[in-house]
This record gives structure tokens, sequence and C-alpha cells, in this order.
């Protein structure tokens, strides 16, 4: 029997949870056939088979979870043999499949496959209303019965990875949040002015990258003397429909702000499409999470291990400040910093938040 293990997708991935089987067992696998699709909290990968034979047993099942080298399956290669034995058997065999099968399956694309198979539609009994009979998916969809849903949803393996890291994340570190509001009057007056197309969101990533720089065991590891990190790979918290991503903007301290506004927008596009590669979901030495789109102020974001920091953002607001014996209308930014007890203390995290005020209340430097 051949054992087929979970490989490790990515330096800092540990886990994943079966979305499907794209095989069953006694079905034959040929090597390079796709097999199975896992999940991460980070992303989706599909899994090859290295060998030919028949998939003997499922070991772990949909929905459930596996370490990287569990064995999710044996193989059975002693049927490999038999295969090449009857092979001009089959060959001639599949002379009588009709031309409409053979066409229906050239025609459809391993996306589609696989949505039907979630769907629980057999594609030899979808009639295809594309170019040449071509299947579309809205073709499937609609042969799909009504009460047919993915058995799990990819959503639902998102959920449980997203789960089990932010519980570990939780019990295994010292995890204080301080929150401090940030004036940022100016750069809310001028930076349509000197860059109108960043957001805020892109501004803060600069300056995040910019106060790492001085604060460099913020960017560090909660890893036993993996101590501090010398590039700086901010992680993005993404909110998609299947759950939270964090695509890496890599080498922000190199950076200008355009091109910031440039990569984030590419990441984030890549995020929501599930376009991005493992490397591009990996590597983030401190996280960056913005609420303020849903009118959050301050809010405790939990560690992304193996990080010591992050920074959660929210909804900049008015206020109101006396000027001799004047009242002004300015801007205020509340920011929430958790940190790692066990590797930093209370000063250099409140020393950070310093540096952040200090560079936001000056636009021109962030250019």
């Amino acid at each position: 029997m051949f054992e087929f293990t979970l490989p490790q997708t990515s330096d800092d991935i540990f886990e994943s949870v079966i979305v499907i089987w794209y095989k069953s067992e006694g079905e034959k696998v040929r090597a390079g056939d796709v097999v199975v699709e896992v999940q991460t909290e980070k992303a989706t990968f599909e899994l090859e088979s290295p060998v030919t034979g028949r998939l003997h047993k499922i070991v772990v099942n949909r929905a459930e979870s596996a370490k990287v080298g569990d064995v999710l399956a044996l193989f059975d290669l002693h049927d490999e043999e038999k295969e090449k034995e009857s092979e001009g058997e089959k060959e001639q065999a599949s002379e009588t499949v009709s031309s409409i099968e053979q066409e229906q399956f050239i025609s459809m694309s391993p996306r589609l496959r696989r949505l039907a198979k979630q769907l629980g539609v057999d594609p030899q009994t979808v009639v295809g209303t594309g170019p040449h009979g071509r299947i579309t998916e809205e073709d499937i969809r609609n042969q799909a019965a009504p009460d047919s849903t993915p058995h799990p949803s990819r959503m639902q393996a998102t959920r449980v990875a997203i789960a089990e890291r932010m519980s570990k994340s939780l019990q295994q570190t010292a995890q204080v949040t301080l929150h401090r509001f940030i004036d940022v009057t100016e750069l809310a007056q001028r930076r349509k002015e000197l860059d109108p197309d960043a957001s805020f969101n892109d501004w803060i990533l600069r300056a995040v990258a910019i106060a790492l720089s001085d604060h460099p065991d913020l960017n560090g590891s909660t890893k036993e003397n993996s101590g501090t990190k010398q590039v700086i790979h901010l992680g993005i918290a993404t909110d998609t429909e299947e759950g939270l991503l964090v695509p890496v903007l890599r080498n922000a301290h190199e950076l200008s702000l355009k091109e910031i506004h440039l990569e984030v927008q590419r990441l984030v596009k890549g995020a929501h499409s599930h376009t991005l590669s493992p490397f591009e979901l990996s590597g983030s030495t401190f996280t960056v999470t913005n609420l303020g789109t849903y009118g959050i102020t301050f809010f405790t974001p939990i560690l992304n291990p193996p990080e010591s920091g992050i920074l959660g953002v929210g909804q900049i607001e008015e206020y109101i400040t006396r000027d001799r014996q004047e009242l002004r209308f300015r801007k205020r930014l509340p920011l929430s910093l958790t940190f790692d007890h066990r590797v930093i203390d209370g000063g250099p995290a409140a020393r950070f938040l310093q540096t952040m005020s200090h560079v936001l209340d000056n636009p021109d430097h962030l250019l």
C-alpha cells in the first residue's frame, strides 16, 4: 500500500481541512490526477496523486482536519499491473462510448466538473447550452436539485481552519492590546492633494512600515529563538465571502506609497478571486486589520501566529478640541495594537503607537 500524506503547502501552515475528495474508494487513480482539495486558513489547494493505482481507503474524510505528514488515503499499487493487462480490452470498450458523451467530457472544464460533483449533478445528464454544446456553469446549477448543497462548502472548511488557528493563538501567547487615538487632520485634508489614488489604508500601511523600522521588536516572531525580522512583510487581513484571508505585502519598507497602493489592489483582488499563490499568502511578519469601513472604533485583534504584533484600524471620526478660546473640529484615527507580552513589553508597544502618531501627522514624509 502507498500512503498518500498531507504535504506542507507553505512554511507557516501545518494543518488543513479536507474540502472534497474527487476520487472514491475503489476508483482508479493515475499519477497526476487531482484526488482531493484541502483548505488552510489562508487558501485552498488541490493535491495530485504521485502514483498510479487504485484508491483503497480514505483515511481523513471531508470536513475533517489533518496535520502535515498525516496519511490522507491508501493507494493499492498492485492493481496497476492488472490495468496494463486489460488495457487493450478497455480501449475497445471505450469505442462504444457515444459521441455525445465524448463531446460533453471534452467540452467541460475541470472547474465545472468539480462544481457538478459538489452539487451532486451527473455531467452526462446535463444538456450544454454554450457554443458547440459546451456545458456552462448555469447549465450545471439549473440541473442541480433545489436542496443539493456542497458538502462541506469551502466556507465551512475555511471557518474550521480559522477557528483552530485563532484558538491556538490565544492559548499559546500572552496577548495584550493597547488603544490610542491618533490625530490625522492634516492627512485627511491633504491626502487627495498629495496622492489622489491612495486610500487611507495605503497611507496607514506605509506608516506601519516606517514605524516597524524604528521598532523592530514588533516585527519579530513568537517562535522560540527566532528573533526579529530584518525584512517587513505586512499581512493584510482581507474579508472575503468565504472567510478571512491574509495576503502579504512583501518588503513593505522598500515600497513607496504609490507602489503600496498598486500592490495592495492586486493582492486584495486576488484574495477575493482565490487566485493568489501559497507564497503570496504566507510569510508575513506583522499584520494590519482594518474594520473602519464597518463603523468600528477600538477592538481587540488576535495575533496571526507566529507573529508578535497586529494593528487594528478603526473608523476615522471628528472630534472637538479647544485652541485657546476657540473650538476646532479635527479628525482622529483609533488604533488597537495587540502584542505578545512574552516578547514585547508595554513601553516599546506604546512607543510604536507614538511613532505612528508622529508619522501620520507628517504626511509629506510618507510619499
